[in-house]
């Protein structure tokens, strides 16, 4: 069939994961983490450029953001860059998103992209996307990108395929069997030999219509809440925040995807990093011959030290000795320093903070 393609890319995160480098004055999407000179959003948009036209790009954020997205990218149409009323996570922002582009274009097939990746081959990444699109728009499915795993990492949710379905436009693609959320080491390692399990890449493409439909069939605290934003959707705020804040609090894989019998895996094999977290960064930076990587601009001094990740602000020294396996981040006023295996719970230290008064670290 024919349909108009379009992306709305998440960049309403405020990346509790990468504190103290991510703040809420300046969260992870709007840092150049990438190596080069763009932002990550707005290195999310250029990916997807040669495949969607301005007019069809959407971008969904906080109300305090919308300043900083309309400077990175300057040619978002006004109407096209969604405000989230409240915070509820990705599914009602994704939710928020296809009612929005399904309002303007009902036979449209969208993209839901994050902006806290980092791809290293964009045209790889752009054969794969370009496939998925082509499924989506001839299918009543959910199309998951899943990349194939490089490690037993135990920081990323997995989805396990089942039956092949062949190839599109030259792209294995899967019928998904169940997601998993982040594993323990064994299980990660088990994966990994099993050849089934991908890394969920947070990716997602479908007709709206088709996301709705599904919505209403297999996750009902979503549904209960889908008629009162969709008919909130261009009255006044305050009935948008309220129908918006009836939504579950939840991220699209847990509020609908771990329940969807039409869910489809594209598998990928790009370069991948997701460094809305330290250990994403960590895998890209280089390592000293004691396994130690060493971020920002500043000076580190270490002596018999492995396994370190260290982000030190340019004008700024660190110096240790006799550590392993840390996190150690050096960022204005604020200083992190936590195991490396401990680094999953970090949002749960920056709510402490919050909870103590210190909101203005954060």
């Amino acid at each position: 069939m024919s349909a108009r393609r379009h992306a709305l890319v998440l960049a309403g995160g405020t990346g509790t994961r990468l504190w103290p480098l991510s703040r809420r004055a300046r969260p992870k999407q709007f840092l150049r983490l990438g190596g080069g000179e763009r932002t990550l959003l707005q290195a999310a948009v250029d990916r997807v450029r040669p495949l969607v036209p301005p007019e069809r790009l959407w971008v969904v954020a906080k109300p305090w953001m919308a300043g900083e997205v309309h400077r990175e990218v300057p040619d978002l149409p006004e109407e096209h860059l969604l405000l989230e009323p409240c915070p509820r996570g990705t599914a009602a922002a994704v939710l928020l998103g296809a009612l929005a582009v399904m309002g303007r274009d009902p036979e449209a097939v969208l993209a839901v992209l994050p902006s806290d990746h980092v791809v290293g081959d964009a045209a790889a990444f752009r054969r794969v996307l370009d496939a998925a699109f082509r499924w989506a728009a001839d299918h009543p499915d959910i199309v998951a990108v899943g990349l194939r795993p490089r490690r037993p990492e135990t920081a990323f949710g997995y989805v396990e395929t089942a039956a092949c379905l062949g190839t599109c436009s030259g792209v294995p693609c899967h019928r998904a069997a169940s997601f998993h959320e982040k594993p323990g080491r064994a299980e990660a390692e088990a994966f990994l030999r099993s050849g089934r399990h991908y890394w969920n890449a947070g990716m997602a493409l479908f007709r709206p219509g088709v996301l709705v439909e599904t919505v209403e069939r297999r996750a009902p605290a979503l549904a209960a809440a889908l008629g009162g934003l969709r008919a909130a959707l261009g009255g006044p705020a305050a009935g948008l925040e309220a129908a918006y804040a009836a939504l579950p609090p939840d991220s699209l894989d847990v509020a609908l995807l771990e329940q969807a019998d039409n869910l489809v895996v594209f598998e990928a094999d790009f370069d991948w990093h997701d460094v809305g977290l330290w250990e994403g960064l960590r895998e890209m930076a280089g390592r000293d011959p004691s396994g130690n990587a060493l971020l920002g601009g500043g000076e580190a001094v270490l002596l018999d030290a492995a396994g370190l990740t260290v982000h030190v602000e340019a004008g700024r020294l660190v110096a240790a000795l006799g550590v392993r396996d840390l996190v150690v981040a050096v960022v204005g006023e604020a200083v992190l320093v936590c195991p490396r295996d401990r680094i999953d719970d970090l949002p749960r230290l920056v709510a402490e903070l919050e909870r103590r008064g210190r909101g203005r670290f954060l």
